[in-house]
């Protein structure tokens, strides 16, 4: 059945075709259908309405696939910019972290704030000696004395005395010294904290956040066992400055780093650059993996 078939086949197609004929047919058949290439109209064009309709298509194919390959040049480009961002920061962070004086001195830490959580320490703690140290920290003196001048605060105080106070030795005496064994920490761990950091916002808060539960947490279990309550709360908000330094020196250095950055790709007029710098984001994975290196000896 089959050779009656193919003898029928044959019979109908004329013979047997050279096999160079077959090839010339197929490479024929791939340019109609598979090939590029437009003819011009002669005259006897067929659907000639739909002629135009076909070349627009075209043109914005053409368009979409220009801007296609545009963003896959782009998204290429940051990808390579992004790791070699990243590979620099890294190197830069380890340099640092090999100095404890730079850590130091980028964490913004100073002796001196160092000195004001000893003193609080001491079981006979000096208000006359803790007030020079307190008045060097601007920013110490302003929460303190924004917190005495608050609402909820002057409730407290004598009808006589309903005015603002300005005068530290005043706002340390009202304050008194169990409290500012409290608070003294509270916002001295909490102006540790990176701040001007918009890639950090979020971060920066869930750690404070974190850190307050903690060092309720250790005063509470400090008064049930009648330990010293608030050196435990002042140790267990400290607990966290391993990773808060570690963010604030990450976020500075890669602010600087991918400032430098964009400022030679604008000098360069080079927007395509500027562009996948700019979306360069702060490497959390990065600095995750040197929080779990180095925050606990930091």
């Amino acid at each position: 059945m089959w050779q009656e078939g193919n003898n029928l086949a044959l019979s109908v197609a004329g013979g047997v075709k050279p096999g160079s004929v077959i090839e010339i047919e197929q490479r024929l058949y791939q340019q109609l259908i598979l090939g590029k290439q437009r003819i011009d109209s002669g005259g006897d064009e067929l659907e000639p309405e739909l002629a135009a309709v076909a070349f627009k298509l075209e043109v914005e194919r053409e368009a979409t696939l220009e801007r296609l390959a545009r963003q896959q040049q782009a998204k290429a480009l940051y990808q390579r910019v992004s790791v070699q961002l990243n590979y620099t920061l890294a190197a830069e962070l380890g340099n640092h972290l090999a100095s404890i004086e730079e850590v130091t001195r980028l964490s913004g830490i100073t002796d001196k704030q160092i000195l004001l959580l000893e003193l609080l320490q001491h079981p006979r703690l000096d208000l006359a000696r803790l007030r020079p140290v307190v008045a060097e920290q601007s920013w110490l003196v302003r929460d303190l004395s924004s917190l005495v001048n608050s609402p909820s605060f002057r409730a407290r105080r004598p009808q006589n005395l309903d005015v603002q106070l300005t005068d530290l030795k005043l706002v340390l005496s009202y304050i008194g010294v169990e409290h500012l064994r409290v608070l003294i920490p509270y916002y001295t761990c909490r102006h540790w904290l990176p701040t001007g950091h918009a890639s950090l916002l979020w971060t920066v808060r869930k750690l404070w956040r974190f850190s307050q539960v903690q060092g309720i947490a250790a005063r509470t279990l400090a008064r049930l066992h009648d330990l010293d309550a608030p050196m435990l709360y002042a140790v267990s908000l400290m607990q966290q400055l391993g990773i808060s330094v570690l963010l604030s020196m990450s976020a500075k250095l890669f602010e600087q780093l991918r400032g430098s950055w964009l400022r030679e790709a604008s000098r360069d007029r080079d927007k395509a650059l500027y562009d996948a710098i700019a979306l360069c984001d702060f490497p959390a994975a990065l600095v995750y993996s040197l929080v779990k290196q180095h925050a606990l000896s930091l």
